[in-house]
């Protein structure tokens, strides 16, 4: 069961921002990271998040008070947030990502796999946003270096245009977040470059956080096609 757009940006997003697509549990902790995540993605963000609790019940009246008071952090004002109700069998991290890529409104979004506690790189977003020409047509993996299909790091993140003709492949049996990510990350690779290797490494930050750490040192924007 899904409510969507429980939140809505407090503006506006420009059609040709790029929007970070990502997924999160209700947990204590997913409240946390999301807010510190969000801190150093100041663009627009479509999330999905899962909840066990039961429509109508006291715990969602809480969940929804908690989550509008998510507008109090000035970082969450490009956020927009669809609520996934599950049971506890139930886990697909590709359908989340998928949902939350539907419900962008930018024609571009970063696809966003990892948990949240991943942080990204401070003024990833600006940085990004200068090197990247419009509009995006192809997808553009965030790596550490260039490589090639063997190679790409766990949860490497991916830019591409929302419409792009493939979605992630959904499975209900011995899903995770690296094991779908990475059946993702085949279907796009080879859907559009084959078993090449991409050759264009951009350098989008110097400046890297320790705790930064989301493939690597994530310092290089790698692509198939000239983007800067």
């Amino acid at each position: 069961m899904l409510d969507p757009y429980l939140l809505l940006p407090v503006y506006p997003v420009p059609f040709l921002e790029i929007t970070a697509c990502a997924w999160t549990s209700d947990s204590d902790d997913s409240f946390s990271f999301l807010i510190s995540w969000a801190s150093r993605w100041s663009g627009p963000i479509s999330l999905v998040m899962t909840t066990a609790v039961s429509r109508g019940s006291i715990q969602h009246e809480q969940l929804i008070q908690r989550l509008k008071s998510l507008r109090s952090h000035p970082s969450l004002n490009s956020l927009s947030l669809h609520l996934v109700h599950v049971t506890n069998n139930q886990y697909s991290p590709s359908t989340y990502l998928n949902l939350a890529r539907f419900f962008a409104s930018s024609r571009a979004v970063m696809l966003f796999p990892a948990d949240l506690s991943n942080f990204l790189p401070s003024k990833f977003h600006s940085n990004l946003l200068s090197r990247i020409h419009h509009p995006v047509r192809k997808p553009l993996l965030i790596a550490s270096a260039a490589t090639s299909v063997f190679s790409i790091p766990d949860l490497t993140p991916v830019i591409l245009p929302r419409n792009y003709q493939m979605w992630c492949s959904e499975r209900a049996f011995l899903a995770s977040r690296t094991s779908d990510w990475n059946d993702c990350i085949w279907q796009l690779w080879l859907e559009e470059y084959g078993l090449g290797q991409a050759n264009l490494t951009v350098p989008i930050d110097n400046e890297l956080d320790a705790s930064a750490d989301i493939t690597g040192l994530v310092r290089y924007l790698l692509c198939g096609e000239i983007c800067c």
